[in-house]
């Protein structure tokens, strides 16, 4: 009989664990999409309270920059007159680190590239990645110790209008849950 009631007791447990467990990946399941709709929130608050795009923008990227805890957030746009990619507005939690490469050509660089081709390029680890060797015009992200590195395109119906860039100082892997909020922030930039 205590060899049932041990027996019960530890299948009991194993239930208890079972359900704390999936109860923790329900959690950060639904933390995860409080972050996303945070950000998109964000995003289209700024785009709604103002008119003045660089206002707009900079709040964008300050938002991003903050929910997803990166080094730096930037936003490049295309100017007809100049037929080149400039940089808009940028958040740096330490400017020194970044330096002020400021325009591209299309095709250009990896942000020429994205914005030539309106697909995303996203760099896990700068370091590891022979693509960014590849692609890099500068090599800045590793100059300066940061290694993730990820462009997406900021596409309206009819053209891609510039692109968003987004570092951090860590490798770091994004999970597709992210990967969909940045290519969803993009969205709203171009509707902004």
């Amino acid at each position: 009989r205590q060899m049932s009631i041990a027996m019960e007791n530890r299948k009991l447990f194993d239930d208890v664990m079972a359900s704390r467990d999936e109860l923790a990946r329900a959690n950060n399941a639904l933390s995860e999409s409080n972050q996303m709709l945070s950000a998109l929130h964000a995003v289209a608050a700024a785009a709604s309270q103002s008119m003045d795009t660089s206002r707009v923008l900079n709040r964008a990227v300050e938002k991003i920059t903050e929910i997803f805890s990166f080094e730096a957030t930037r936003i490049h746009l295309y100017d007809g007159q100049t037929r080149l990619i400039t940089r808009r507005v940028s958040f740096e939690k330490k400017p020194e680190r970044f330096t002020a490469s400021n325009s591209f050509k299309s095709g250009d660089g990896i942000i020429g590239k994205v914005f030539e081709s309106g697909e995303r390029l996203i760099f896990e680890d700068v370091e590891a990645d022979p693509l960014y060797r590849q692609f890099t015009r500068t090599s800045i992200s590793s100059e300066f110790k940061n290694r993730f590195f990820a462009v997406f395109p900021i596409r309206s119906r009819l053209q891609i209008l510039g692109t968003l860039t987004c570092v951090g100082r860590a490798p770091r892997k994004l999970t597709g849950s992210e990967t969909q909020l940045l290519e969803s922030l993009p969205h709203q930039l171009a509707v902004a």
